[in-house]
């Protein structure tokens, strides 16, 4: 599912060191150009074979004079499984934009740690489409590319946002993620509502020490034991702010 725009940024250059701080911002990156989203804890991939059409594809780089333009961006929909098993994420994919605009090669770069998610997100990104890379000649060239996918278990607004997420589901994607990732690590999502809360304590002039980490915990537990409600029910005492959030 969309977050953001899945590209945000055209960039050619110098890789660009990733983001570490927070899971899945939705942008990609291209043209051999790593921009934000999450690697440093994920397990990084076998690193993708260069063969002969991605040999070509990477020198094709300095001859580019008119860069690849997005044409067609597929939905990032969760599988069914996935949501039945809790699991989502963000897969990072190596491949080559040709000259016809298709996604060719398509490799996993930085895994999801959900096999499924992973699955999906190279069956996916095939459905991209650009008007292709070309020289200072007109003619089309192939280049390489990077692109981040992101599966998210639940939006922060809209039919399927944060104030319709119930329990059931939320214990389900909590479990997965605290089984999956090191316990310092934290979804977009739980970054997002954190951040609000934190943000609504100074403004209020609350500069008391708060245990956000704690009441997601407890609300999580919660869960557990009544699994129709919503989780923003669960969420105490800042359920009810993020709630009047959602609905900006």
């Amino acid at each position: 599912m969309h977050t953001l725009p899945a590209v945000l940024a055209l960039l050619l250059g110098t890789e660009a060191a990733a983001n570490t701080s927070s899971m899945g911002t939705g942008v990609t990156g291209v043209f051999g150009v790593q921009v934000a989203g999450t690697v440093s804890s994920a397990p990084i991939a076998p690193q993708q074979i260069e063969t002969p059409a991605l040999a070509q594809a990477t020198a094709n780089k300095a001859r580019m004079a008119v860069r690849p333009v997005l044409k067609i961006e597929p939905d990032y929909i969760r599988p069914t499984t996935a949501i039945e098993s809790g699991e989502y994420g963000e897969v990072f994919i190596s491949g080559i934009i040709g000259e016809d605009g298709k996604i060719y090669e398509p490799a996993i770069k930085v895994s999801s740690r959900s096999d499924i998610i992973d699955r999906q997100a190279l069956t996916d990104v095939r459905s991209f489409l650009f008007s292709p890379a070309r020289d200072v000649e007109g003619h089309a060239v192939t280049i390489p590319i990077n692109l981040s996918l992101e599966y998210g278990h639940v939006n922060f607004r809209g039919s399927n946002g944060l104030a319709q997420y119930r329990c059931n589901q939320a214990v389900k994607d909590s479990d997965w993620w605290s089984r999956t990732w090191p316990s310092d690590k934290k979804d977009r999502i739980y970054g997002t509502v954190k951040g609000m809360v934190a943000m609504q304590a100074l403004r209020s002039g609350d500069r008391g020490a708060t245990n956000f980490d704690g009441e997601w915990k407890a609300a999580i537990e919660a869960c557990r034991k009544q699994p129709d409600k919503r989780f923003l029910d669960m969420l105490k005492p800042d359920g009810d702010f993020v709630r009047s959030m959602t609905k900006g």
